[in-house]
């Protein structure tokens, strides 16, 4: 939880997360977003352009965990 509070982009983004999922900053560019199951999963990864990209910066990448899914986002532009 100390990691939302010191980044503003996290706390956003778990505000508009599912609340079954978890997101952390790995190596200061990618955001990962841990789901419990597939089809939770599969609903961020389908809403990250609308939802989740106009929060990142460029060479941002989003990584998204469910179980029996993972996709990971090239780098915004």
């Amino acid at each position: 939880m100390q990691q939302v509070t010191q980044h503003p982009t996290l706390y956003l983004l778990s505000l508009l997360l599912p609340t079954e999922c978890e997101c952390s900053l790995l190596e200061k560019t990618t955001y990962q977003i841990r789901c419990p199951d597939f089809v939770t999963a599969f609903y961020v990864w389908n809403r990250r352009m609308l939802c989740i990209y106009p929060l990142l910066r460029p060479g941002d990448m989003v990584e998204v965990i469910g179980d029996n899914f993972y996709h990971k986002s090239n780098p915004l532009p």
